[in-house]
Protein backbone atom coordinates (compact mmCIF):
# COMPACT_ATOMS: atom_id res chain seq x y z
CA UNK A 1 0.00 0.00 0.00
CA UNK A 2 1.14 3.59 -0.55
CA UNK A 3 2.76 5.33 2.40
CA UNK A 4 0.71 8.25 3.73
CA UNK A 5 3.57 10.07 5.44
CA UNK A 6 6.88 10.97 3.79
CA UNK A 7 10.07 9.21 4.86
CA UNK A 8 11.85 12.56 5.14
CA UNK A 9 11.29 15.89 6.83
CA UNK A 10 11.19 18.82 4.44
CA UNK A 11 11.89 21.19 7.36
CA UNK A 12 15.41 19.80 7.74
CA UNK A 13 16.27 20.26 4.07
CA UNK A 14 14.96 23.83 3.90
CA UNK A 15 18.14 25.18 5.51
CA UNK A 16 21.18 25.24 3.24
CA UNK A 17 24.04 27.29 1.81
CA UNK A 18 26.10 26.82 -1.34
CA UNK A 19 28.90 29.17 -2.26
CA UNK A 20 31.37 29.35 -5.13
CA UNK A 21 34.89 30.27 -4.14
CA UNK A 22 37.26 32.94 -5.46
CA UNK A 23 40.40 32.27 -7.48
CA UNK A 24 43.31 32.55 -5.03
CA UNK A 25 46.67 31.07 -4.08
CA UNK A 26 47.27 28.69 -1.21
CA UNK A 27 50.72 27.64 -0.03
CA UNK A 28 52.53 25.63 2.66
CA UNK A 29 50.81 27.80 5.28
CA UNK A 30 47.20 26.83 6.04
CA UNK A 31 45.20 29.38 4.05
CA UNK A 32 41.62 30.51 4.70
CA UNK A 33 39.87 30.14 1.33
CA UNK A 34 37.91 33.13 0.07
CA UNK A 35 34.35 33.19 -1.20
CA UNK A 36 33.65 34.63 -4.62
CA UNK A 37 33.02 38.36 -4.01
CA UNK A 38 29.93 38.34 -6.25
CA UNK A 39 26.64 37.39 -4.61
CA UNK A 40 25.02 36.65 -8.00
CA UNK A 41 25.17 32.86 -7.60
CA UNK A 42 24.55 32.74 -3.85
CA UNK A 43 22.05 30.09 -2.79
CA UNK A 44 21.07 30.27 0.86
CA UNK A 45 18.34 29.77 3.44
CA UNK A 46 18.91 29.88 7.20
CA UNK A 47 22.68 30.37 6.88
CA UNK A 48 24.50 33.72 7.07
CA UNK A 49 27.51 34.27 4.82
CA UNK A 50 30.35 36.43 6.17
CA UNK A 51 32.54 37.52 3.27
CA UNK A 52 34.88 39.43 5.61
CA UNK A 53 35.83 36.31 7.60
CA UNK A 54 34.97 33.79 4.81
CA UNK A 55 32.58 31.75 6.96
CA UNK A 56 29.05 30.38 7.21
CA UNK A 57 27.01 30.80 10.39
CA UNK A 58 23.77 28.78 10.49
CA UNK A 59 20.84 30.66 12.05
CA UNK A 60 18.95 27.41 12.65
CA UNK A 61 20.35 24.90 15.16
CA UNK A 62 20.83 21.33 14.04
CA UNK A 63 23.08 18.80 12.37
CA UNK A 64 24.45 19.76 8.97
CA UNK A 65 26.25 17.97 6.18
CA UNK A 66 29.15 20.30 5.35
CA UNK A 67 30.95 19.74 2.03
CA UNK A 68 33.95 21.35 0.40
CA UNK A 69 35.27 20.84 -3.12
CA UNK A 70 38.61 22.36 -4.07
CA UNK A 71 39.68 22.39 -7.70
CA UNK A 72 43.16 23.78 -8.12
CA UNK A 73 46.15 24.18 -10.43
CA UNK A 74 49.78 23.47 -9.44
CA UNK A 75 52.99 23.61 -11.47
CA UNK A 76 53.86 20.01 -10.56
CA UNK A 77 56.27 17.98 -8.48
CA UNK A 78 55.76 15.68 -5.52
CA UNK A 79 53.55 17.18 -2.81
CA UNK A 80 50.55 16.59 -0.57
CA UNK A 81 47.59 19.01 -0.82
CA UNK A 82 45.20 19.14 2.16
CA UNK A 83 41.62 20.50 2.28
CA UNK A 84 40.13 21.32 5.70
CA UNK A 85 36.76 22.10 7.22
CA UNK A 86 37.25 24.31 10.28
CA UNK A 87 34.54 24.68 12.95
CA UNK A 88 34.76 27.70 15.25
CA UNK A 89 38.40 28.30 14.29
CA UNK A 90 39.67 24.72 14.80
CA UNK A 91 40.27 21.92 12.35
CA UNK A 92 37.28 19.57 12.31
CA UNK A 93 37.80 17.36 9.25
CA UNK A 94 40.27 17.14 6.38
CA UNK A 95 41.27 15.14 3.36
CA UNK A 96 44.60 14.98 1.58
CA UNK A 97 46.08 13.67 -1.61
CA UNK A 98 49.48 12.60 -2.83
CA UNK A 99 50.63 14.10 -6.12
CA UNK A 100 53.71 13.11 -8.11
CA UNK A 101 53.45 14.77 -11.48
CA UNK A 102 56.20 16.55 -13.37
CA UNK A 103 54.12 19.05 -15.35
CA UNK A 104 51.50 21.63 -14.49
CA UNK A 105 48.12 20.07 -13.76
CA UNK A 106 44.61 20.52 -12.38
CA UNK A 107 43.38 18.31 -9.57
CA UNK A 108 40.67 18.35 -6.91
CA UNK A 109 39.99 17.38 -3.31
CA UNK A 110 36.64 16.79 -1.61
CA UNK A 111 35.92 16.83 2.13
CA UNK A 112 32.68 16.40 4.07
CA UNK A 113 31.54 16.04 7.67
CA UNK A 114 28.35 15.89 9.74
CA UNK A 115 28.58 18.80 12.21
CA UNK A 116 26.20 20.07 14.90
CA UNK A 117 25.67 23.85 15.13
CA UNK A 118 23.93 25.90 17.84
CA UNK A 119 22.14 28.24 15.39
CA UNK A 120 23.74 31.42 16.73
CA UNK A 121 27.52 31.60 17.21
CA UNK A 122 28.88 28.36 15.68
CA UNK A 123 30.49 28.84 12.28
CA UNK A 124 32.42 26.92 9.64
CA UNK A 125 35.01 27.78 6.99
CA UNK A 126 37.23 26.01 4.45
CA UNK A 127 41.05 26.09 4.34
CA UNK A 128 43.82 24.49 2.29
CA UNK A 129 47.56 23.92 2.27
CA UNK A 130 50.20 21.91 0.40
CA UNK A 131 53.79 21.00 1.13
CA UNK A 132 55.19 21.51 -2.38
CA UNK A 133 57.11 24.50 -3.62
CA UNK A 134 55.36 27.59 -4.94
CA UNK A 135 51.68 28.39 -5.02
CA UNK A 136 48.69 26.29 -5.91
CA UNK A 137 45.75 28.24 -7.34
CA UNK A 138 42.17 27.52 -6.31
CA UNK A 139 39.80 27.61 -9.28
CA UNK A 140 36.59 29.64 -8.99
CA UNK A 141 34.50 26.50 -9.63
CA UNK A 142 35.52 25.28 -6.18
CA UNK A 143 32.60 25.40 -3.76
CA UNK A 144 31.59 25.11 -0.13
CA UNK A 145 28.14 24.06 1.05
CA UNK A 146 26.10 22.97 4.03
CA UNK A 147 22.68 21.34 4.34
CA UNK A 148 20.68 20.86 7.51
CA UNK A 149 19.88 17.16 7.79
CA UNK A 150 18.37 17.02 11.27
CA UNK A 151 17.43 18.87 14.43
Amino acid sequence: PPRSTPLYSSAASDVYKRQFMDSQYFTSTITLLAFNPSSTNDKSSGVTIDRTNERFTPTVAGTYLVQGMLEYYHAGGTYTPVLYIYRNGSSYAYTRGIVNYGGGHYDSLNVQAMITFNGSSDYVDMRATHNGGGNATMNSQSNFSMFRVGA
